[in-house]
């Protein structure tokens, strides 16, 4: 079977990024540019609220965030 010219598109482009250990990675409202594959360690989400941040999701190794906003072409925003 003949593979789609477009397989391994994503693999090509990608590049590692070490991240600190604390801090906001990405905001709320931002635009996409990029989505991220936490290989290791984990990562706690918080959406912006009028009564201040929730938490909303914790992420581990292999989980993955961001595609939507670098997909649509949308703000960033922490998952319902």
């Amino acid at each position: 079977m003949r593979q789609p010219r477009h397989r391994g598109w994503a693999a090509r482009r990608a590049r590692g990024e070490a991240r600190p250990t604390a801090g906001p990675l990405r905001a709320q409202g931002e635009p996409g540019d990029c989505f991220y594959i936490i290989l290791e360690g984990e990562a706690a989400v918080f959406q912006a609220t009028p009564s201040g941040a929730k938490k909303v999701n914790h992420l581990f190794k292999a989980d993955f965030f961001g595609e939507r906003a670098l997909l649509t072409d949308e703000p960033r925003r922490a998952p319902h």
